[in-house]
């Protein structure tokens, strides 16, 4: 995420005109695919663990039980069971693994859950 987009869901929060669903597992999944060599050299150290530790803070954190839909990238469950079992109406991604499949939209709908892009999440925030 740009430092636009994460002021924006920020200041999103702080209207309480939304509220972040988390767990344990998606932070530790955030850690590491920050580790990746290709974000390193994009992503301040210091403000990543800041960043983590803001989450963990203000977040509904969840525990993690159910098993989600099929997706196409395994590592994208974590995302769906957080939002599942944190009760969260929607999941903001960029993710074309989550976005792009309407078989998973579709699934996800049954727990009354959408997939949004941050685009969408701002002309809803700010019509």
């Amino acid at each position: 995420m740009g430092g636009a987009t994460v002021n924006f869901i920020a200041s999103a929060r702080a209207k309480r005109q939304l509220e972040i669903v988390s767990s344990e597992a998606l932070l530790a999944e955030l850690d590491e695919v920050r580790q990746r060599p290709k974000l390193r050299v994009r992503i301040n150290e210091i403000e990543a663990r800041e960043l983590t530790e803001s989450i963990r803070n203000c977040a509904i954190m969840t525990e993690l039980h159910t098993t989600p839909p099929y997706c196409r990238d395994p590592k994208d469950n974590i995302v769906l069971a957080t939002a599942i079992d944190g009760g969260a109406d929607v999941i903001v991604s960029s993710d074309g693994d989550l976005r792009d499949d309407e078989a998973l939209q579709a699934a996800m709908k049954e727990y009354g859950i959408e997939i949004w892009g941050i685009e969408q999440l701002r002309r809803v925030i700010n019509p």
